[in-house]
């Protein structure tokens, strides 16, 4: 699976999680993709740079 969809080896854990990662939408948990690390990155610097407009005001 992982060479159709051009991932190596090391990244099997990040593109299939244990557990996998779960949220809800009405009512029924599904199955949700993981960010990947850039995504994360992004959404954290999005999160720092409103904490900042924040005190600044």
């Amino acid at each position: 699976m992982l060479e159709i969809i051009r991932e190596p080896p090391e990244r099997l854990h990040i593109v299939f999680p244990p557990d996998g990662v779960e949220f809800r939408r009405r009512g029924r948990p599904q199955k949700e993709r993981q960010k990947s690390p850039k995504e994360l990155l992004i959404e954290a610097l999005g999160l720092m740079e409103a904490e900042e407009r924040k005190e600044t005001a």
